[in-house]
C-alpha cells in the first residue's frame, strides 16, 4: 500500500504535486493498490486539499465491512440517515438530473442539488449546495462524488467533495462533517449502532480542530 507521506527520493516537482493534493491522482493510485486484507480494519484515510489554481477539493476514504449492496442500501435509507446525519435526511428519486434535498426532522432544507450520475451500488454524483449557512449558499454549487468498489468481502467507500473556489469555506466544513457522518454509517452498518451522535457542538468542534 502506498505510504501517506512524501518520499524524500522523488524530484522536487514530484513533491509538490504530492503536497498541493491531486486527489483524483492519489484515489485512484490507491483503487488499484493491493489492500491487505489485515488493513480493511484499519482507520479511514482522509485527505484535503485547497489548489488557488484548480479549487477546493475533500476525499475521504472509508473501508466497511459489508458487501457494496449493503452499503448502497444503507446509505441512501432515510431510517438510517436519520440516525447517522444529526436527524437529516436525503429526499430524491434517485434518477439522473432528479432533485435532492437534506431536509432536518423539522422541515429545514440543509442542502439541495441535482443528481448528476448514478451508478446503483456503484456511484453516485450530486451537485450540492448550502440552504442553512448564507455565507456557504453565497458560494453556489458544489460536487459531491459517493463511489463504491468491492474489496473481498467489504466495501472501499470514497467520497470527493470539490468546488471550483479557491478556499471554499463549504468543502472546508464538508471536510469535517464526511468523517463523522461515513464514521457513523460504518460503525452503523457493522455493529447496528453510530460512533458519535453528531451535534451542533460537536460539528462545531471537529471543524475548529482543522
Amino acid at each position: 500500500m502506498r505510504k501517506t507521506t512524501p518520499n524524500t527520493s522523488q524530484s522536487p516537482a514530484a513533491r509538490r504535486a504530492f503536497l498541493t493534493g491531486f486527489l483524483a491522482v492519489a484515489i485512484a493510485a490507491e483503487a488499484t493498490a493491493g489492500i491487505p486484507e489485515a488493513e480493511i480494519a484499519a482507520p479511514s484515510k482522509r485527505r484535503s486539499a485547497t489548489n488557488p489554481m484548480d479549487g477546493s477539493a475533500f476525499a475521504y476514504i472509508s473501508y466497511i465491512r459489508a458487501i457494496p449492496e449493503r452499503v448502497w442500501e444503507a446509505f441512501l435509507d432515510t431510517r438510517i440517515q436519520s440516525r447517522v446525519w444529526m436527524r437529516h435526511t436525503l429526499e430524491s428519486e434517485w434518477r439522473p438530473s432528479s432533485s435532492w434535498r437534506m431536509v432536518s426532522s423539522d422541515g429545514q432544507i440543509a442542502n439541495s442539488g441535482k443528481v448528476l450520475e448514478i451508478d446503483p451500488q456503484r456511484r453516485l454524483v450530486l451537485s450540492y449546495r448550502s440552504d442553512h449557512v448564507p455565507e456557504w449558499q453565497s458560494e453556489g454549487y458544489s460536487c459531491a462524488c459517493f463511489e463504491l468498489k468491492p474489496l473481498r468481502e467489504a466495501t472501499k467507500f470514497t467520497v470527493t467533495h470539490t468546488m471550483e473556489r479557491p478556499a471554499s469555506k463549504l468543502i472546508a466544513a464538508a471536510s469535517a462533517s464526511w468523517p463523522l457522518i461515513l464514521s457513523n454509517l460504518k460503525s452503523l452498518i457493522e455493529t447496528g449502532d453510530v460512533a458519535v451522535t453528531i451535534t451542533a457542538s460537536v460539528l462545531a468542534n471537529a471543524r475548529s480542530a482543522q
